[in-house]
């Protein structure tokens, strides 16, 4: 991995995800900055580092002082940047203060350094695997637990290749189903935009889309507890515990959550190339309708922005729903092509037809 400043920087990223005081735009940078094995390696020992940071480690050192390590890191280890925000949980660029306390997160820093070395640690690197779908495919994947993912078009997913004996860790951006294999001992956590999910073993739907308004946590069978993002009204943020047939919905311009009642019949859908839209926004329906055929989908104008669509359809081409959607829905359509290639489809409201 890259010396210098640049590992300084990835160093304090990983330190405000571990706290819990990272962005969205930091956990996005940091699922990048895993694609390289070296980085992974790092970020799997500063883990391990801070989950081993207990009241009584802390304690077995009792002459570490906090302001001469903490002015001597900044100096030799951190270059001031300008300030990330302000904040009275931590105000120093880079450096999460808030989780264990500043002596413990000095004292983490000063013992992985010190691991770490110019050599790095002799510790065997995690090994990850990623897996991303472009627009128009999906796939199942089964890991090396029993457990199955059903990943969505225009998704990505990241997990070690062995889980080992710790909690089974997965990061998705996009749309994933879950089958998880009963394991208690090692909880299953699924990490996606601002969500963290956990589960012992369960049936579950996951919708953490970028572009999308809101991302969605659905349960289908089992439990699952679901960890909302802090907001700047909420210093912490605990737990929600889904039942079968709720979904957490997380608004993602206010980070404000909400327990809905879902249909399961329509949860996962996707997976057996089904498309069911209750009452859903036209928005919405494009989405999927882009994930499913990868084609561009463009609404035009504010009256068909506003349009919601109930319908459901099977393995029907693109051009059979458009003419449903005609019919049933009060659209009307114009496909763009290329040499005989679809390459946009335009939705607008359906005009009434002129005697």
């Amino acid at each position: 991995m890259e010396n210098g400043r640049e590992h300084d920087e990835f160093t304090a990223l990983c330190l405000r995800y571990l706290s819990g005081e990272a962005s969205s735009e930091d956990r996005r940078h940091l699922v990048e900055a895993l694609r390289d094995p070296a980085k992974q390696a790092y970020f799997t020992g500063l883990e391990a580092a801070w989950n081993g940071l207990t009241e009584e480690s802390l304690e077995a050192a009792p002459t570490f002082d906090a302001d001469e390590a903490y002015a001597r890191f900044a100096q030799e280890r951190l270059a001031p940047s300008k300030p990330r925000r302000t904040h009275r949980r931590w105000s120093y660029a880079g450096a999460p203060l808030a989780a264990l306390g500043l002596a413990a997160c000095l004292l983490l820093i000063a013992t992985f350094y010190l691991l770490q070395g110019v050599g790095g640690s002799d510790a065997a690197p995690v090994k990850w695997v990623h897996r991303q779908n472009p627009l128009g495919q999906t796939s199942m994947l089964t890991l090396a637990d029993g457990s199955r993912i059903y990943l969505n078009a225009d998704s990505r997913i990241s997990f070690p290749s062995d889980f080992g004996n710790g909690e089974r860790l997965v990061r998705l951006d996009g749309e994933a189903f879950f089958e998880v294999s009963h394991d208690p001992a090692h909880p299953f956590i699924v990490e996606a935009g601002e969500l963290r999910t956990q589960v012992l073993g369960t049936r579950f739907n996951v919708q953490t889309y970028a572009e999308m308004p809101r991302h969605v946590v659905t349960l289908v069978e089992g439990r699952v507890a679901v960890t909302p993002p802090r907001t700047p009204q909420s210093w912490s943020s605990d737990p929600v515990i889904l039942q079968p047939g709720t979904a957490l919905a997380l608004d993602t311009r206010t980070l404000r959550s909400e327990v809905e009642t879902v249909d399961v019949r329509t949860v996962g859908a996707w997976r057996f190339n089904r498309l069911i839209f209750e009452d859903m926004p036209l928005a919405e329906v494009a989405q999927a309708l882009e994930r499913r055929f990868g084609v561009d989908m463009e609404i035009d104008g504010e009256t068909a922005g506003s349009m919601r669509i109930r319908a459901e359809f099977g393995e029907e081409p693109l051009e059979e729903i458009l003419q449903v959607l005609r019919l049933t829905g009060g659209l009307d359509y114009q496909l763009i092509q290329d040499e005989h290639r679809l390459e946009k489809v335009i939705l607008r409201p359906r005009q009434p037809a002129v005697r």
